[in-house]
C-alpha cells in the first residue's frame, strides 16, 4: 500500500500525522510526506518546507513509520493530488481545521478541494 500524507507544519497537520500513525498500520507501507509551497500566496519557503517535512518524518518515526519526502510548488490541493497520482497512492491523508462556513467560503478549504479532485480513498482528519 502507498499513502500520501500532506503537511504544512501546522498544528492541524501535525495532529493528522499523529492520528494517521495511530490509526493506520503504516509500518511497512510506502509512505510519502508532501509539503506544498504556493508562490502566488507567498507562503512558506524551501527552508520552511524542509523543516516541516523533517518534523513530520520525526513524528511518523515515533510510530515506526519511515517516509520519503516531496516538496511541490503550486496550489495546495492540486499539488497534493498531483503527488498522489504520480506516486500511485492508495490513500491520501490530510488534516482539516475547524473554521466557520463563512471563513471557509471566503478562503476555501484544502481538504474539501482534495476531496473534490482526488477520486481515490481519502482520510480527512479534523483538528483536535
Amino acid at each position: 500500500m502507498r499513502v500520501v500524507l500532506a503537511t504544512n507544519g501546522s498544528a492541524t497537520a501535525e495532529h493528522a500525522l499523529d492520528e494517521a500513525g495511530r490509526l493506520l498500520p503504516l509500518a511497512g507501507w510506502d509512505v510519502v510526506l508532501v509539503s506544498v509551497l504556493d508562490p502566488t500566496l507567498r507562503l512558506g519557503s524551501n527552508d520552511d518546507a524542509s523543516q516541516d517535512l523533517e518534523r513530520g518524518v520525526a513524528r511518523l518515526a515515533r510510530f515506526g513509520v519511515t517516509a520519503r519526502t516531496v516538496v511541490r510548488r503550486g496550489e495546495f490541493a492540486a499539488e497534493i493530488v498531483a503527488t498522489a497520482a504520480a506516486e500511485g497512492a492508495d490513500l491520501v491523508v490530510v488534516g482539516s481545521s475547524r473554521r466557520s462556513r463563512l471563513v471557509e467560503a471566503l478562503t476555501g478549504s484544502v481538504s474539501s478541494e482534495v476531496l473534490r479532485l482526488w477520486h481515490g480513498a481519502t482520510l480527512v482528519i479534523p483538528s483536535a
